[in-house]
Parts: C-alpha cells; sequence; structure tokens
C-alpha cells in the first residue's frame, strides 16, 4: 500500500512516530518493524489529506489501545476486579473511536462524490467550435461547477453552482447578440440535463434520508437551487426565442 503524493513524507513520519509508543512492545522495541507497522495500519485506511491522516491515526490508535485492553482481560492470573476494568477500558476505547471513524467516513464519501461531479462536469463541457456562437453560449453554465476545494476541505464544501446568487449568473449569462437561440437553449438544456443528473446522484448516495443539518443535507438544497436556476434559465432562452420568432 502506498500514500498519495500530496501527502508530504514528514507528514507521514509524525503520524506514524504518533503510534510508535502502541506498537513498540509488540515488535520486541524495533522501531523500525514499528515504523513499518504503523505506515501500513495508516495506509489500510487510503488516506488523500492530512486530515483523512488525521483521524486515521486517531481510529488506529483507539483500536490499539482497544485491543490493548481486550488482551490484558484475557490474562489467566488476572483477578475478576481488574478482568471487569479491563473490559470496560476496552468498551470505552471502542465507542471513544467511533466518531473519529464516522468523520473519516463522511470525509472520503465527499471526496468520491466531488470526484464524480467533477467527472459529470467535464463530460457535459459543450465542444469548441469555430462557428461564431452567442455569449450565452461561452458563459459559465448554471450547472454543476467544478469545486475549488482542497481535499481536507471537503468536509465543509458547499456547491458551487449554488453558492453563487442567481440574479449574478443570470446576468453573466444574458444573451447579447442572439437572445434565444437555438445554440443558447441547447447550451441550457445541456446545463439543466447535467443539473438534474447530479442532484438524482447525490440523493442516490444518501439513501434513506440525512440529518436536516448535515452537510450531505445542504449540498442537496444546494443543488437543488442550481437545478432551478438552470431550469428558469431554459425557460427564459425559449420565451426569448418564441418572441424573437414571432
Amino acid at each position: 500500500m502506498s500514500f498519495p503524493a500530496s501527502l508530504p513524507p514528514a507528514v507521514l513520519e509524525m503520524f506514524a512516530g504518533f503510534l510508535l509508543p502502541l506498537i513498540l512492545p509488540h515488535v520486541a522495541d524495533d522501531r523500525s518493524a514499528a515504523r513499518s507497522m504503523a505506515l501500513y495500519l495508516l495506509a489500510a485506511y487510503q488516506p488523500c489529506s492530512a486530515r483523512e491522516l488525521s483521524l486515521a491515526a486517531e481510529i488506529v490508535a483507539s483500536n490499539l489501545k482497544m485491543l490493548t485492553m481486550l488482551v490484558k482481560s484475557a490474562e489467566p492470573a488476572l483477578p475478576a476486579a481488574d478482568v471487569s476494568e479491563a473490559m470496560k477500558w476496552a468498551c470505552h476505547l471502542s465507542r471513544a473511536g467511533r466518531p473519529a471513524q464516522r468523520q473519516f467516513d463522511e470525509l472520503q464519501r465527499l471526496r468520491r462524490l466531488s470526484e464524480r461531479w467533477q467527472q459529470l462536469a467535464g463530460a457535459s463541457a459543450p465542444p469548441e467550435s469555430g462557428a461564431t456562437v452567442p455569449p450565452v453560449a461561452s458563459e459559465p453554465e448554471p450547472g454543476p461547477a467544478t469545486p475549488e476545494v482542497a481535499p481536507e476541505e471537503l468536509s465543509d464544501m458547499v456547491l458551487d453552482s449554488a453558492n453563487a446568487h442567481p440574479s449574478e449568473r443570470d446576468t453573466a449569462s444574458q444573451p447579447a447578440d442572439a437572445p434565444g437561440s437555438i445554440n443558447a437553449m441547447a447550451q441550457a438544456e445541456k446545463a439543466l440535463a447535467s443539473a438534474e443528473k447530479l442532484l438524482a446522484l447525490m440523493q442516490q448516495h444518501v439513501k434513506g434520508g440525512v440529518p436536516p443539518q448535515s452537510q450531505a443535507a445542504q449540498q442537496i438544497r444546494d443543488q437543488h437551487k442550481a437545478v432551478d436556476v438552470a431550469r428558469m434559465r431554459l425557460q427564459q432562452l425559449r420565451r426569448l426565442h418564441a418572441a424573437a420568432a414571432a
């Protein structure tokens, strides 16, 4: 297993060092073996950012401590009171590691969703053409835009397409020379289809519903807004086309 190039070696060494005291007693104080084991355990979580790496280290540390207490509770000569105490600590450590695991899972889910979003946005980009196209076709579409966020900030990600004020985006996309042209409407239809496809994908990722105040719920609300903006833009262009044809 390996780490992505986005993680500096110094950061990897730092988090591996945090785990060494927990691993050394189990490898006869062999620091080289303990370091290799720490890196292997961290790599199993496939972290792609410093935040994911930090959570992975926290999860591994909690698991190692929990297992240590479980092993201690199995010592044959241990008094019953100490066995009970060791089991209590093991349960406590297991519960303590769950919040980090949930945060880690959410970060990775958002990262995968962002990667899929970028693929959809790239696939829906209109091809370049030598023909003269009205300004509306060359302006940014109100569909989903590639999020300019670092992977460690994915948990705070807000969809760019929904964050932009509708009034600003509508103003930027107003046709100048050929209102309601066929090309303009074709681009608007593509934008709407792309936004609707992304919304369906996001809803599929959160089957069963999500808490109203969660980040996932906010992203879905934002994408609903992006779909509404794309639909209104298409309706506006259709009205302009009908008026021009009259």
